[in-house]
């Protein structure tokens, strides 16, 4: 509901992508042009959401598919640093109207939207762990798995929180 209150959003695809998707119960109508291969198309909320969700279509795994929620969340911040308080409190209004539980109050919603707004204009940094050299792919009881140097991903986190801003 939010991607498509915010109007869709536009995703580069690719071949192996496209082809997934293809083969996916999607109508016409939820992304334009009509999915056909690689390329740029406007995704509808169904839509983005088969596309955040989906664990073929490339190599990778679940760290694909992180990747394109990530890029899914980074489309609709962007989308949110233009907004007006008026927009902004719509869609607050939009969420609220199709959201079925909550452990937030009104007026505590209502802050959470003066705080985004305030920092709209922020740069969003990410850090992926584990990250690739923090890893390695093994086979366990017969099973793919990954083996995690957590060391690394403490020493890479520490790093990130070092240099980052944090708001």
């Amino acid at each position: 509901n939010i991607v498509d209150y915010m109007g869709g959003v536009e995703i580069e695809i690719t071949g192996n992508e496209a082809a997934y998707l293809k083969r996916y119960p999607l109508s016409p109508t939820q992304t334009t042009p009509r999915m056909n291969r690689a390329g740029t198309y406007l995704f509808t909320g169904r839509a983005a959401v088969i596309y955040m969700r989906m664990r073929k279509g490339n190599t990778g795994g679940d760290f694909m598919r992180t990747a394109r929620v990530r890029k899914v969340l980074s489309i609709l911040a962007d989308k949110c640093r233009v907004m007006t308080y008026d927009q902004a409190k719509a869609l607050l209004d939009s969420v609220v109207e199709n959201s079925t539980k909550t452990n937030m109050s009104g007026d505590e919603m209502l802050k959470a939207l003066d705080q985004a707004f305030s920092i709209r204009s922020a740069v969003i940094e990410e850090l992926r762990l584990p990250q690739e050299d923090a890893r390695k792919p093994i086979t366990y009881a017969g099973m793919s798995v990954q083996d995690i140097d957590w060391a690394k991903c403490r020493e890479d986190m520490a790093e990130f929180l070092r240099v980052s801003y944090l708001v």
